[in-house]
């Protein structure tokens, strides 16, 4: 019995396609670095990518999206999420991640109940750092008042222009 011997062009296709896999990898990932990932995940918040969680107190958990924004490291991530808090569906998280990031000792959060005829709850009402919003529990759907989204765009403006 001899040793087998592999054809020269079976390694050569294989470190061929290795080569080609490489190269192709490599371009992808340049490719997304020069893109804007702050802008890019911004774009993504909406109103679910944040929870209300109700383990002993209540707390605001932050979805996949919005986390990833935290993580991230770019120096102008901050007002990237300050320009983009006049869009009523990003407004709530946006300002979540800002207390998160800025203010993290005051993360507290209040509820409260707003019930309609026959006792049943109507509405909840959540504030978060002096930002409120409504969720209406027939419809499942949150909402925000344009004196909220004015309010959070101002508080954060004028944190930044007092932190600088």
């Amino acid at each position: 019995m001899g040793i087998y011997r592999r054809p020269a062009f079976q390694v050569i296709n294989k470190k061929c396609f290795f080569l080609l896999i490489l190269t192709i990898l490599t371009h992808v990932c340049v490719a997304q670095s020069k893109t804007d990932s702050v802008r890019y995940y911004i774009d993504k918040l909406n109103w679910k990518s944040f929870v209300a969680s109700y383990e002993y107190v209540p707390n605001l958990v932050l979805l996949n999206d919005a986390k990833r924004i935290v993580s991230l490291r770019d120096k102008k991530k901050v007002p990237k999420l300050v320009s983009a808090l006049c869009t009523e569906q990003k407004t709530v998280v946006i300002h979540i991640i800002l207390t998160q990031l800025l203010e993290p000792e005051k993360t507290t959060i209040k509820l409260s109940y707003i019930y309609a005829k026959g006792a049943s709850i109507k509405e909840v009402r959540y504030t978060y750092n002096g930002l409120s919003w409504f969720y209406n529990v027939k419809t499942g759907a949150d909402s925000i008042c344009n004196k909220g989204i004015s309010y959070t765009k101002k508080y954060w403006k004028s944190f930044l222009k007092h932190k600088h």
